[in-house]
Order: C-alpha cells, then sequence, then structure tokens
C-alpha cells in the first residue's frame, strides 16, 4: 500500500514539474517572440475565425492578399485550388448578352433604342477551382425559328444610316461569324457574309435576319434578331 502511494505521489510530483516547465518556458514565435504553444510562424493578419495573432488550427491561413478570391471571395489565402484572376479573367456562368442600340426619331423627338439579345443556343464550358470542368450544352430553336426572336423596325434604321451599334464583350472573343438571311430563306447557300466595323453593323437594304456565332473562349454561343 505504502508502494502506491509513493508511485502516485511520484507521478503527480512529475505532473506538477511538467506543467511548472510548460509554463515557465512557452514556445515563442520565431518572427514575433510571443508565446505561439506549438507553432512557429507569425501571420500576417488576425485569423479570420477565431481572431488569434499567432498562426492557429483553424483551417485557413491569414495571410493577407492583393485581390479577393474569384471563387469565394475571402481576403486571406484560402483554399480554393485557383490563382489570383485578373477581374477580365473571372469566368462566367453564361454567355454573355449582345446589344443593338441605334437613334430613332418618333413624333419629331430622337431617341434611343437598345435591345439585348441573348443566346439560346450554346455550349459552354466552367472550370471549377478543383481543376475540373462542367460543360452545358443548349440546344434550343434556331432562333429565326422562335417566334420571341427580337424584331427591329427598318424603317427604324433610316436615322442611323443603316448601321446600328452592336456591342459584343470583345475580350471574351476568339472569333464570330454574321450573316443576314433573307426572311423565310435560312438556308447556309442563302446566307451573306457581314462584319462589324468600328462597333457598328451595316446592314443590308431591305428585311432581312441576322444571325451571329460568337466563339468565345469558354464556348460557342448563336444570337438571332430580325430587321424588317
Amino acid at each position: 500500500m505504502t508502494h502506491k502511494k509513493t508511485c502516485l505521489l511520484s507521478a503527480l510530483c512529475a505532473v506538477l514539474l511538467l506543467l511548472s516547465c510548460s509554463c515557465a518556458r512557452p514556445l515563442l514565435c520565431e518572427v514575433c517572440g510571443k508565446p505561439a504553444f506549438n507553432h512557429v510562424c507569425c501571420p500576417a493578419a488576425p485569423c479570420p475565425v477565431c481572431g488569434a495573432t499567432y498562426l492557429c488550427d483553424c483551417a485557413v491561413e491569414t495571410v493577407v492578399r492583393e485581390e479577393p478570391c474569384p471563387v469565394c471571395g475571402a481576403t486571406y489565402l484560402c483554399d480554393c485550388a485557383v490563382d489570383i484572376l485578373d477581374t477580365a479573367a473571372v469566368q462566367r456562368d453564361i454567355p454573355p448578352t449582345i446589344t443593338v442600340s441605334y437613334p430613332y426619331q418618333i413624333d419629331g423627338e430622337l431617341r434611343n433604342a437598345v435591345h439585348s439579345v441573348t443566346s439560346g443556343n450554346f455550349d459552354w464550358t466552367v472550370t471549377h477551382g478543383n481543376g475540373t470542368a462542367t460543360t452545358t450544352h443548349v440546344c434550343g430553336i434556331r432562333p429565326c425559328d422562335n417566334p420571341n426572336t427580337m424584331r427591329i423596325p427598318l424603317d427604324r434604321m433610316t436615322d442611323c444610316g443603316y448601321m446600328p451599334e452592336l456591342s459584343l464583350e470583345k475580350e471574351l472573343i476568339r472569333s464570330y461569324t454574321l450573316k443576314a438571311y433573307p426572311i423565310g430563306s435560312y438556308g447556309e447557300e442563302a446566307g451573306t457574309d457581314c462584319t462589324i466595323r468600328n462597333g457598328q453593323l451595316p446592314l443590308l437594304k431591305g428585311a432581312y435576319y441576322y444571325e451571329l456565332i460568337v466563339h468565345y473562349t469558354q464556348g460557342t454561343a448563336v444570337y438571332g434578331f430580325f430587321v424588317e
């Protein structure tokens, strides 16, 4: 019995000695010299999770980045497997909208019309932070066969010299094709090649369906509208 008491007393003394040594000689941060427990690095900013000024055990690093993460928006180094991207390089979830605008007169008053044209036919790829990619295939009916396709009055084109402005997001585009088709004749052989010049589209005189196929960095999209 006495032997057991002696062993317990010895163990207790050893624990107390260990605790006293730990309190007397804490592990210090190699950078700032402050107690860092089991840590050896001094971060550049407090932890956004626990507020610690030493390197904590939270699942984030507390190094401030110059630009927020384009995936999660974090201002510290997150776990997203992407580099910091320029704003122009951030990916889109769907193809961008194009706009057709032109001035016209009504009752002697000059107005400006702006039409937004979206794509209902596209193949679009989004690359995720973990390196995987998802491609979306949207196969709607061709714009010339869609009753909801934009129809612009031909008589309004006089005031802009039959040259409306056509706005595209050029930084995302690799190439494009633009054709004009006589109303009712939409076969490939009936199309006339058109070109956007300095942001303007020289229209053919008469009623036509215009089809624009844009090859973006993320995929291909088809747009269409009527001028009749």
